[in-house]
């Protein structure tokens, strides 16, 4: 699931849906923490692409709010800030990939499959 409104970002993940083999929903209707929230919930993701362009700046209390009620969610989180205090906020909470936008197909892929690729290992 892509939290975003930015159309070249969802564009790359439908091109890049059959290769990942995953379902790309893209969610941009609601600004609100706690719609974002209900709409993860009632999909049932299992990846959350969140853009911190459309969240912020409300990332990191999104983040927390997510981590209490899908601990194992495996998140991307995109942003354009390169604050060094957002990174470290963030990545303090349990993200598997943080990137600078703008990221290109292959880094999205790369990404990707990363953490389907360890997903496999733990089940094994």
């Amino acid at each position: 699931m892509l939290i975003s409104r930015d159309k070249e970002l969802f564009n790359s993940l439908l091109k890049l849906q059959k290769e990942i083999s995953l379902p790309v929903e893209l969610f941009s209707g609601a600004e609100d923490p706690l719609d974002i929230l209900s709409e993860i919930c009632s999909e049932n993701a299992s990846l959350v692409i969140l853009d911190d362009d459309f969240i912020k700046p409300g990332s990191a209390v999104l983040l927390k709010a997510i981590r209490k009620v899908k601990e194992s969610l495996d998140i991307i989180f995109l942003t354009s800030n390169d604050s060094i205090e957002l990174g470290k906020e963030i990545t303090s909470l349990s993200v598997q990939f943080y990137a600078i936008k703008p990221i290109s197909s292959k880094e999205l892929m790369q990404s990707i499959n990363s953490i389907i690729k360890y997903k496999s290992k733990q089940i094994n």
